[in-house]
C-alpha cells in the first residue's frame, strides 16, 4: 500500500507491506505541525507505531519539517524511527546539518544510499537512482535521492525536487504505473517525453499555493503524453493498493 498524503505544500508518503513501514520525506510549507497533524495520526489510523526506514530526499522545509517535529518530541511521539535513509551525495546545508544532529541525539541508524543501492524485501523494494557520484548537482533539489518502487503489481518513481536536469540526467527508459513529479508539478523539473512511460502523474501540492504549483504548462505537457494527473489539492491523500 502507498500512500500520499495530503501534507499540503509538501510530501509525504507512506509505503506499507507485511509489517514492514517506510516514509519517505514528511514536511510541509503552509501546514502547521505536519507531523502531529497528518502524518502521525494516519500512521496511528493504520496501526503503524514504528517506521522501519525513512528516506530524505532532500534537506527543504516542506520535505523535512514534520519529520523532524516527531523526532524532537522523543519519547513523547507515538511513532518510533529505526532508520533514516540520504543519498550518498545529498547537497549539505544548514537545515540538513540540523536534522542530521536530530537523528543522531534521537540514537536513530542513519544510512548513505548509493546509486543502485536497494532497500526492501520480497514484498517490494526501493532502488536508489539518482544522484550518482558522477552528477554534479548545482543545488540542493538537483540533488534530490530518486526512488524506484517495484513490486509485483506495481512500479513508481518518487523523485523529490529534482530539477528538469537531474531527471534528465537519470534518462528514464522503464515504464512506471506511476510518476510523482518533482517538485510538486514546477515547470522547472518538467522534462518532455517522461510521463510517456507513466499511466498516472502524481503532484503533491498545496490548495492555492503562493507558487502556482502545478504549473500550467506541466497540465499541458502531462495531457499531451496521455498520462492522468492526480493531485493532493484537489483529491486528498491518493492511495494505491496491491494485491
Amino acid at each position: 500500500k502507498i500512500t500520499v498524503l495530503d501534507v499540503g505544500q509538501g510530501d509525504g508518503i507512506v509505503l506499507s507491506g507485511k509489517g514492514k513501514n517506510y516514509l519517505i520525506d514528511g514536511g510541509s510549507s503552509d501546514v502547521k505541525q505536519a507531523g502531529a497533524q497528518r502524518i502521525e495520526p494516519y500512521l496511528l489510523s493504520e496501526g503503524i507505531g514504528c517506521l522501519d526506514y525513512v528516506f530524505v530526499t532532500h534537506g527543504d522545509e516542506d520535505h523535512i519539517s514534520g519529520l523532524k517535529e516527531l523526532l524532537l518530541q522523543g519519547k513523547l511521539t507515538q511513532i518510533k524511527v529505526r532508520t533514516v535513509v540520504f543519498s550518498a551525495y545529498v547537497f549539505q546545508d544548514a537545515a540538513l546539518a540540523e536534522l542530521e544532529a536530530v537523528i543522531r541525539a534521537a540514537g536513530i541508524t542513519i544510512v548513505w544510499m548509493r546509486e543502485g543501492d536497494v532497500i526492501g524485501d520480497d514484498t517490494f523494494t526501493l532502488t536508489c537512482l539518482h544522484p550518482t557520484a558522477e552528477y554534479r548537482a548545482k543545488d540542493k533539489n538537483a540533488a534530490s535521492l530518486a526512488l524506484a518502487y517495484h513490486s509485483d503489481t506495481f512500479d513508481m518513481l518518487f523523485t523529490g525536487d529534482m530539477d528538469a536536469d537531474a531527471v534528465a540526467d537519470m534518462d528514464i527508459q522503464q515504464d512506471y504505473d506511476c510518476i510523482k513529479l518533482p517538485h510538486h508539478g514546477s515547470k522547472y523539473s518538467y522534462v518532455e517525453g517522461v510521463y510517456a512511460h507513466a499511466d498516472y502523474g502524481l503532484i503533491s501540492c498545496g490548495y492555492n499555493n503562493r507558487y502556482g504549483h502545478p504549473h500550467t504548462e506541466v497540465l499541458q505537457g502531462l495531457a499531451q503524453e496521455g498520462t492522468k494527473v492526480l493531485r493532493t489539492d484537489e483529491m486528498g491523500a491518493v492511495v494505491f493498493r496491491g494485491r
